[in-house]
């Protein structure tokens, strides 16, 4: 081989090598700390295929199956492994989490160069020909970006994988509000249901008092057709409380991707205690900084931006640098050839509208940004007025209401059995008796909810905030 030949094989292996190098650089602190949060903040269980028992698809996948379905020898439904498991088990959160993997993934794509293209030709008339050599010629081509293409790429993709790593945490916290809204739920209507139970039974002792003063001739028969009458009243309306039961059932099974019917422990007896909020200022400041919507848009803005600097980048050329052997020439000198090309942007009419749909673009993401920290803000103060309100009315109720609700219906008990009072006295007062205990654990599971939609509003609980105040 001449000395001209192994120059062009050196050429030639210097383009392969930058060509396949050229990726290695992908991988950044940024992309890295993208696909390790994206991979901390996987769902633990793997969802069935479609038409697949759920084992069935984890062991397809190589991923743990479960063995036994959540809460299983369980005997209190406890909020916080609600939680856990609608977050590992949800569809929707793994459909979110997969769009933020596939948009972490376009980074190595854009800020890789093409592969070099490889090109051959032979002359037809020397093949198989006594007179004269095989005439042929070999070209590598290898393409490169005009300066700063490649990291504005890369910027954009990035700032695109920070926001879908943002969608997904706003989806997360719209479930676990959702999550709390339905323990809450599910909560209040198995209050409801003991209520209901306690007042039948309180009815069916008021029933036998008011047969046994009609025995003695001491009240109309009528008393004891109304307790039968109220008796019903609630059987029916334990009727409806079970229907509403089962409806809640099923929409925390549907967040855990369960069937509907599937059974669940019992709610706790009672909720955590009511806490004293921060000013409405630190909460609003707590949730610009945490919203992930708002973080999404910044990370948005910033991926617009690196468009607009990428469509000014458009207007200069990419570059590509040749290497090749040609054996037709005659002199071994003329045989291995070098060179460089460039592409001519001339389509002006296209990169100008390219820059300006960026701008346009990232013009959109400032305007939807301030109308969201102005959104974010009015959601805070609102969700806190919320708890507040219904901080006041669980405190009334608790301190007040069902206690005095208490005494009157004593107080129309003892009257009615000395009596002193008629049978509707006592029936007005177990209904406000059954109303207030009623009131109070609707408003106690109404604060709660209030709660976690305050706590969706700032970002994050509300106890992280308090820790910082």
């Amino acid at each position: 081989m001449s000395s001209t030949t192994k120059k062009t094989s050196g050429l030639i292996a210097v383009l392969l090598l930058l060509g396949s190098a050229s990726g290695c650089s992908v991988r950044t602190a940024a992309y890295r700390r993208l696909q390790t949060e994206a991979t901390d903040a996987a769902p633990r269980v793997a969802l069935a295929r479609l038409g697949t028992p759920l084992s069935a698809s984890a062991q397809a996948a190589d991923e743990p199956a479960e063995t036994q379905p959540p809460f299983a020898g369980e005997t209190e439904l406890a909020l916080g492994d609600l939680r856990q498991q609608v977050l590992d088990r949800n569809p929707g959160l793994a459909a979110m989490h997969s769009a933020w993997q596939a948009a972490i993934s376009r980074y190595p794509q854009v800020t890789a160069v093409d592969g070099p293209q490889f090109g051959y030709a032979a002359a037809p008339a020397t093949l198989g020909s006594d007179k004269v050599n095989l005439g042929q010629r070999f070209e590598l081509r290898q393409r490169f970006p005009w300066p700063g293409k490649l990291r504005l790429r890369g910027d954009a993709a990035l700032g695109r994988a920070e926001a879908a790593g943002h969608d997904f945490e706003a989806t997360r916290l719209r479930l676990v509000e959702a999550t709390e809204n339905a323990f809450y739920e599910y909560y209040f209507v198995h209050r409801a249901l003991e209520i209901n139970h306690v007042n039948q039974e309180l009815l069916a002792e008021f029933k036998r008092i008011a047969e046994s003063r009609y025995g003695a001739g001491l009240v109309r028969k009528q008393d004891a057709l109304q307790a039968q009458v109220e008796q019903q009243r609630l059987v029916h309306h334990g009727i409806v409380l079970e229907r509403i039961r089962s409806v809640t059932t099923a929409r925390i099974n549907t967040l855990l991707n369960l069937p509907p019917e599937t059974a669940l422990p019992k709610p706790p007896r009672t909720l955590g205690g009511m806490i004293r909020l921060p000013p409405l200022e630190a909460l609003g400041a707590h949730a610009v900084e945490h919203r992930p919507e708002i973080s999404a848009l910044v990370s948005r803005i910033r991926a617009y931006e690196a468009e607009v600097a990428l469509a000014k980048r458009e207007y200069f050329p990419d570059l590509s640098v040749m290497g090749a052997y040609n054996s037709l020439w005659d002199a071994d000198e003329k045989r291995s050839l070098v060179g460089i090309g460039f592409d001519v942007p001339i389509q002006l009419g296209r990169r100008s509208a390219a820059l300006s749909e960026a701008r346009a673009n990232e013009k959109r993401a400032r305007a939807e940004l301030q109308q969201k920290h102005a959104q974010v803000l009015f959601q805070v103060s609102s969700a806190a007025d919320e708890v507040t309100e219904s901080a006041h009315i669980v405190h009334l109720y608790a301190s007040s209401i069902v206690p005095a609700s208490e005494e009157s219906l004593a107080a129309a008990r003892s009257g009615y059995e000395t009596g002193t009072n008629d049978f509707l006295t006592l029936i007005a007062a177990e209904k406000s008796l059954m109303l207030a205990r009623l009131s109070y654990q609707e408003a106690l599971a109404g604060y709660h909810e209030a709660r976690a939609r305050l706590e969706k509003a700032i970002g994050g609980p509300i106890a992280t905030l308090e820790i910082r105040q």
